[in-house]
């Protein structure tokens, strides 16, 4: 065994000490810079700092260090986002316990994930995603299902977020984005490179689309999608050619 993992690992592979990684990212202007964010284990989920781990690598993935965010306690941050326009600023997001009840944080980092910063949201909120505006780092969406107040002082419920101050403050953008007056959640949210005010989101009830950066939202309903909505769990956008829409789950569309 000894001498099968060497022989992996001098292949390429690198041990971080992790075994469940949910994302990566890779710096669109310095490719040597990469991000990684793996979960916990489930033997040691309940183990303070080893629940869960950002990483960041500086030289191609050769080696990562691993980045302690100074939260005692249970977190799992799995949303990772970098800012197309400034790759320094590093988006991690998800729940951390604090005075033992657990509360939905994003943290930023302006310095390429060394250190983070916490913005505290609603306990009842839920990220499943995160995205900067490409051409304006000001402009920061979130996707998930989130706790707000309506306009008449009512609780409500919000599946896309904006923030138009680098994630200081976020109010909901998400009119029009629902299913039988309900909001959906949203699993996957990208924006066209190609024109920042078109989003696409990928939800619960399907794919919905705006063309006013969230103001107003549009369900894109297709039959082969719709049937198979509860599958569909990732959403990517072809960076050259931004009228190519990918979906995945238990298979591509």
């Amino acid at each position: 065994e000894r001498a099968l993992l060497e022989r992996i690992i001098g292949n390429g592979l690198v041990d971080t000490g992790r075994r469940r990684f949910l994302k990566i990212l890779i710096d669109p202007i310095n490719p040597n810079n990469i991000y990684l964010y793996a979960d916990c284990r489930l033997e040691i989920c309940f183990d303070g700092q080893e629940a869960s781990g950002f990483y960041r690598s500086t030289d191609g993935g050769l080696t990562f260090q691993h980045v302690l965010m100074g939260i005692e306690g249970f977190y799992t941050l799995p949303a990772l986002a970098i800012t197309p326009s400034s790759p320094q600023i590093v988006f991690l997001a998800g729940q951390m316990e604090v005075d033992g009840g657990v509360i939905t944080t994003l943290m930023k980092s302006t310095d390429g994930g060394v250190t983070f910063a916490p913005t505290q949201l609603s306990a009842e909120s839920f990220i499943g995603t995160v995205s900067v505006d490409p051409t304006n780092p000001n402009i920061v969406y979130l996707g998930g299902m989130f706790s707000t107040i309506d306009e008449n002082g009512f609780p409500d419920f919000a599946s896309v977020m904006r923030s138009t101050d680098g994630g200081a403050t976020f109010a909901a953008a998400d009119v029009g984005l629902e299913f039988q007056g309900f909001s959906p959640g949203t699993k996957e949210l990208v924006i066209d490179p190609g024109d920042p005010m078109r989003l696409f989101a990928l939800t619960g009830a399907g794919l919905f689309m705006s063309r006013d950066g969230a103001a107003i939202w549009t369900h894109l309903s297709h039959y082969i999608l719709d049937r198979n909505d509860f599958l569909l769990h990732s959403l990517s956008i072809n960076p050259k050619k931004s009228n190519l829409l990918y979906l995945a789950g238990e298979t591509v569309f």
